[in-house]
């Protein structure tokens, strides 16, 4: 009689000492992953980050960018994603990140076209301002 009650007791520890255990599973799933930088290349590095699903005002995901400059979502549905990063001082970025029906992230040719635009704009301002100093120093001239 004593064996099956030590054997019951030990089976009774056993499960115990086990539910204080911790697991863990490694997926590859369809993440999103956004680096964000500044305009020199260096990394925004552990700035506030938010992530909102699609119509959907409480945020899916809070928290900070790595050391890098990522941030890594896993998104749970198609439609678009607003994604804000902030930094102390007011510098960062707001964007959409549109994920498909299958769970896929739209990825734009040109990730940053503002900057691609601003670059173009500010040489043709200085073109426009170098001309008409050229045509007001040869009016002068004569």
């Amino acid at each position: 009689m004593r064996s099956p009650t030590i054997i019951a007791l030990l089976l009774l520890v056993a499960t115990i000492a086990s539910a204080h255990g911790i697991t863990h599973t490694i997926t590859r799933d369809q993440a999103v992953t956004i680096t964000v930088t500044q305009y020199d290349g260096s990394p925004l590095a552990h700035a506030e980050a938010e992530v909102r699903a699609p119509d959907d005002d409480s945020p899916f995901l809070q928290g900070r960018t790595d050391a890098r400059g990522r941030l890594v979502f896993l998104p749970d549905r198609s439609g678009d994603w607003r994604v804000t990063v902030l930094t102390s001082d007011g510098h960062g970025l707001d964007t959409v990140v549109h994920v498909d029906d299958l769970g896929v992230p739209a990825v734009p040719k040109d990730p940053s076209p503002n900057r691609t635009r601003r670059g173009l704009a500010g040489f043709a301002i200085i073109a426009v301002i170098t001309m008409a100093l050229l045509r007001m120093l040869r009016g002068a001239r004569k």
